[in-house]
């Protein structure tokens, strides 16, 4: 297939799809070191993509230039960190 025929936003739909049905939490997020937020509220300054479903941010050497990040956190690292959020907290081993 040739590039200019590629349905960017299409495959990266099918991308997060895939994702999901492993049960993973998966999604393209803003860049936290070209995407500027006061206190985790939009500053206004950056647009928001629709193909990429969040705000992106200016490019930098942290994203490659895209302004987003892909974050995937599969089943079994979901599953870890329920189990340590419900775990008490000084349960450790004393030694």
């Amino acid at each position: 297939m040739a590039q200019d025929n590629i349905d960017f936003a299409a495959r990266i739909k099918e991308v997060m799809e895939e994702g999901e049905q492993d049960g993973a939490a998966c999604g393209w997020r803003a860049c936290t070191g070209c995407h500027e937020t006061n206190e985790g509220a939009e500053t206004g300054y950056f647009p928001y993509s629709k193909m990429f479903g969040c705000y992106v941010g200016s490019g930098c050497h942290e994203c490659g230039g895209l302004g987003v990040v892909w974050e995937y956190i599969s089943a079994s690292h979901l599953d870890d960190m329920i189990r340590s959020l419900n775990s008490p907290q000084g349960e450790a081993s004393a030694t």
